[in-house]
């Protein structure tokens, strides 16, 4: 999972717009996971990985006769990459993947709010990395403190 997250920072940093290839993606906003998102091959009987992106993409809003550009901060779960066990496969296995997925949204928000503050004053893909960074940190710690979600009474907090 760090490898991953790390692809994510370094193409944050240069800027380029990441979408694994083949992949399919979920937004966070399409409601709660289920076992059907993790799609991946199993690398272990009992564990498990979400793949997630965070990232801002060039958008655009109508009001009236003005066009507005933004950058809009995403948050998807990459499906094909995201994979359980049979072992992990437990109302508690899906509630600590859902707990990471809840905070890599908390984190878009908070990337939104940062965007739209800077309104081009900063460049986009430092304060996605600077995000990105984040949730690594806030995501380890998740992962550490609840045994990557063996842990019944941190995981229900």
């Amino acid at each position: 999972m760090i490898f991953f997250k790390r692809i994510l920072l370094v193409l944050s940093i240069v800027g380029l717009p990441f979408k694994p290839a083949e992949a399919q993606t979920r937004p966070w906003a399409d409601g709660r996971l289920t076992w059907s998102d993790f799609q991946g091959p199993a690398s272990l009987p009992n564990g498990g990985e979400i793949k997630y992106v965070l990232a801002a993409e060039p958008a655009k809003a109508k009001t009236a006769d003005t066009t507005w550009k933004y950058a809009r901060a995403v948050c998807t779960i990459d499906q094909l990459g995201s994979w359980a066990g049979p072992q992990f496969r437990s109302s508690m296995g899906l509630r600590y993947m859902q707990v990471v997925f809840d905070l890599v949204e908390l984190q878009r928000r908070q990337l939104q709010a940062e965007l739209y503050l800077a309104n081009g004053s900063q460049p986009v893909p430092e304060i996605v990395k600077k995000h990105l960074t984040q949730v690594v940190r806030r995501t380890n710690v998740l992962e550490r403190e609840t045994k990557k979600g063996r842990d019944s009474v941190s995981i229900n907090l």
